[in-house]
């Protein structure tokens, strides 16, 4: 099936011989163009004039893609390639996936899986939290700002992603043409189930090498009532995990709206009274039960300083060291980090980076345990809980959760100790 493009084409034709072919300077970081709305009001005018500047007609059915992300730090990737590339294992992962998920989902009771395409099975796959080369997008601007301002808190910055899906598919030297082509559809011609299916080494016994670099933007079927509510689509990625953030540059099919964290609340409101919501996003029980719990639960009134006890100070203990300090009395039993981040990765010891300086990282910060370190998701969370010095006579303990719990009443302005031996074994 395909959706066809109608825009004028001595624009495409331009736009294409600008910019087929990446230029080189696109290896640098990519700063593309931006705008900042701080209103539903603002958003949708700045949809408005991005969608007529490039080249949307009023008349066509065809618009542009959105998609919402609750950090300006979270990256156009996919989860399948976050933090590992396209090579042989990682194609020979993602056909296991997708042969297990086809063969187990239909007992779970997941409908219609048993008869579904590859292609299909692979959308569904996503919905259902499993790593693809996928990323998800809507033709709502609506629903793009209720996942870029959902999450609770929300006062960091957020985005709306904007894409001409069109423009992207046309600029692609594998694809190269002005549609958007449903992969799943069983009317597709021949010619054009060989175009898409280089993506999906399984749909034809491809190798991992024979995938295209660029992403692909395609249509799912409308088989699940979640896809259906949040009028989905997707670009599937190809081996580059920066193809899709290479197309971020001026002339390009993306644009990246801000949202500023101080206005996120006023959205969510404003998105609340137009329906949008948890319950029509997702439509299922799951969904109405978060809903009705945001909805009529109990608001969350925490302030930042709740449960704070302590701030780094140079420490009097170790010299020219960083320390831990009350700064207000703390009492016998109380968890003396609760609300720092509870992530916690354990690394075996043997797999340590050999670069000194991150392998210091692990054996100054982690607790070791049966051959195994355990640290925070990434060192840069690292809270004050990590700055505890040690001594033979501590005023902190570590229970088995590495929860630090007090041992007696801390006065404000002492310093607080933990006996590392007592929790932590010693470096072979």
């Amino acid at each position: 099936m395909l959706y066809k493009f109608a825009r004028a084409r001595h624009d495409i034709a331009t736009s294409t011989r600008r910019m087929t072919k990446l230029p080189a300077k696109s290896r640098r970081p990519v700063v593309g163009p931006s705008k900042t709305a701080d209103s539903i009001n603002s958003l949708l005018d700045i949809v408005a004039k991005q969608t007529k500047n490039w080249g949307f007609k009023d008349s066509e059915q065809n618009r542009p893609w959105y998609r919402g992300h609750a950090s300006l730090s979270w990256k156009l990737c996919p989860s399948s390639l976050r933090g590992r590339k396209w090579d042989k294992n990682t194609c020979d992962d993602e056909n296991e996936s997708i042969e297990e998920f086809l063969t187990k989902s239909p007992a779970l009771g997941v409908p219609g899986t048993s008869s579904l395409s590859l292609w299909n099975g692979y959308f569904l796959m996503q919905h259902h939290y499993i790593p693809t080369r996928l990323l998800d997008w809507t033709e709502s601007v609506l629903v793009a700002a209720y996942f870029a301002v959902a999450a609770d808190p929300i006062d960091n910055n957020a985005a709306i992603w904007m894409l001409d899906p069109y423009e992207m598919n046309e600029r692609n030297p594998d694809f190269h043409g002005d549609s958007v082509v449903s992969p799943g559809f069983v009317g597709n011609r021949d010619a054009e189930k060989r175009k898409i299916d280089k993506w999906l080494p399984l749909s034809r016994g491809e190798k991992f090498d024979s995938v295209p670099g660029l992403p692909l933007a395609v249509y799912p079927a409308y088989f699940s009532r979640r896809i259906e509510n949040q009028r989905a689509a997707f670009t599937v990625h190809g081996s580059d995990s920066d193809g899709l953030t290479k197309q971020w540059r001026d002339g390009g099919p993306l644009l990246r709206i801000v949202i500023p964290g101080q206005k996120a609340r006023g959205f969510r409101a404003m998105l609340r009274d137009m329906g949008i919501n948890r319950a029509t996003v997702f439509p299922d029980t799951e969904g109405l039960g978060r809903y009705l719990a945001e909805r009529w639960g109990p608001a969350n009134s925490q302030k930042p300083h709740s449960g704070v006890f302590v701030r780094l100070r140079p420490s009097k203990a170790q010299k020219g060291g960083v320390g831990v300090f009350a700064i207000r009395p703390i009492p016998k039993g109380a968890n003396v980090f609760a609300g720092e981040s509870e992530k916690i990765v354990w690394t075996d010891a043997r797999s340590l980076p050999k670069q000194p300086n991150l392998r210091k990282l692990y054996t100054d910060f982690g607790v070791l345990r049966d051959g195994r370190y355990a640290t925070p998701a990434s060192f840069n969370s690292i809270g004050p809980g990590w700055y505890l010095n040690c001594s033979s006579k501590p005023n902190v303990k570590c229970n088995e959760n590495l929860d630090f719990i007090a041992i007696r009443d801390i006065r404000t302005g002492e310093e607080l100790m933990a006996n590392y031996d007592a929790y932590s074994d010693s470096p072979a």
